[in-house]
């Protein structure tokens, strides 16, 4: 017995059906670094799984645009922000959150920038319970 296949849909690209022992359902996962992954669970056959993909294709196409484009909106965000300078930044945050603390009356601990690499973007479809 095969434990995972792929197929392939013109639009969309790779499609990885995996059989899991865990799954109670049929899951379509869309992540934008390992593509589009269907959990199958045990009992059903890859020529079922297949038939859910083909009857969830709209949604899946769907969701594999707008993931691209949110990737290609945080690149442009990335390429905007990638000059800033993290200790000016942090001084004006700090100046500014002094006000409001004074002003609203509440303290904190501390200030802190990060530059994060990633975020995540998923999206995911379950069969109906039965």
């Amino acid at each position: 017995m095969t434990d995972s296949c792929t197929i392939h849909i013109d639009g969309v690209g790779s499609i990885l059906l995996e059989h899991n022992s865990r799954a109670k359902q049929t899951t379509v996962t869309v992540n934008p670094k390992k593509g589009v992954i269907v959990a199958v669970p045990i009992r059903m056959s890859f020529d079922e799984a297949m038939e859910f993909v083909n009857r969830n294709e709209p949604w899946i196409r769907k969701t594999v645009a707008k993931i691209q484009q949110l990737e290609s909106q945080q690149k442009k965000i990335a390429e905007l922000f990638s000059n800033i300078d993290q200790q000016k930044a942090q001084k004006t945050l700090m100046a500014k959150l002094q006000v409001l603390a004074k002003k609203h009356g509440f303290t904190y601990s501390r200030v802190s920038i990060h530059d994060h690499k990633t975020k995540w973007v998923t999206a995911r479809i379950k069969t109906p319970l039965a």
